[in-house]
């Protein structure tokens, strides 16, 4: 696990049912609202939402806090399944319904927002980026599976141990899965994993197949609404079409440029180096 991401404040956010044990508070006021005495540029925060509304609200005021050149870890403890989380009052918010915020607090902290998931099968908020259109965070750390709150409690306080003692990313992630037994349970994903999955998603949808023939009808048609194309003849405009989808990057490095903030942040060109042959040989792979 790469620890070149910069980071200054911890943020937990609890939603967790009545009758459950309070781990995400457990950690917080047993390890994380001391980080100042270790590092006086380390803070922490908890916030407990317990509906839709105050979890989108916290979201917003952590985006606001990053506007102060604050560099946040955002630790999830919730329930949760491949689809979401299931929030104090028994509701439920999607992945796909927490996708701009984070992607936009990731934006404004130059792509180094960190997730850690105390959340059961939590790594399935990769699919909050399954568009290419900008990465949602840097680092995402969470389990595949379902997990009791003693283990999920147990295997954080390890990482949050490890990783604040050595700043070693992979021991704190050895330390995490040193909880689970045989079985590697917690798994890490970065924003570059992420973008070669989503690519090779639309590459697969838009580029290939039926994909690449609807989307060349599609672009056949508007160009038939021009009057010097018509007098060219469908056909003559077919041939212009996919002459241009052969011979092109089907908008790999627009996309990149896009999913990895490298207008506002150019830096990010040398840290994410993907190129389309790299990302198409592992999507045919």
């Amino acid at each position: 696990m790469e620890t070149s991401v910069l980071f200054n404040k911890i943020w937990v956010v609890e939603s967790l049912r009545g009758s459950d044990k309070k781990t995400g508070k457990h950690l917080f006021e047993n390890k994380l609202m001391y980080l100042w005495a270790q590092d006086e540029n380390l803070s922490a925060e908890l916030r407990e939402p317990k509906n839709k509304e105050e979890f989108l609200q916290v979201l917003e005021e952590i985006k606001e806090d990053v506007k102060n050149n604050n560099s946040p870890i955002i630790h999830f403890e919730c329930h949760g399944d491949e689809s979401g989380f299931e929030l104090s009052n028994n509701t439920r918010i999607s992945w796909n319904e927490i996708r701009s915020h984070l992607i936009e607090i990731n934006r404004l902290c130059g792509l180094n927002l960190v997730i850690t998931l105390a959340v059961c099968q939590g790594i399935h908020l990769i699919k909050s980026a399954s568009k290419p259109d900008g990465a949602p965070f840097s680092i995402l750390i969470g389990p595949d599976q379902q997990e009791n709150s003693g283990d999920l409690e147990e295997a954080f306080n390890a990482f949050y141990s490890e990783f604040f003692e050595s700043l070693d990313g992979d021991k704190a992630m050895e330390a995490l899965n040193s909880k689970s037994g045989e079985t590697k349970k917690f798994h890490f994903t970065s924003a570059a994993g992420i973008f070669a999955r989503a690519f090779c998603s639309y590459y697969k949808k838009f580029c290939k197949g039926s994909g690449k023939k609807k989307r060349a009808d599609y672009l056949v048609s508007r160009l038939m609404k021009s009057a010097d194309v018509k007098e060219k003849g469908r056909e003559w405009a077919r041939q212009q079409v996919n002459e241009s989808l052969d011979e092109g990057d089907f908008g790999f490095e627009l996309l990149r440029r896009r999913f990895f903030f490298m207008d506002q942040y150019p830096e990010n060109e040398e840290k994410f180096p993907l190129t389309f042959d790299q990302i198409i040989e592992r999507c045919e792979s």
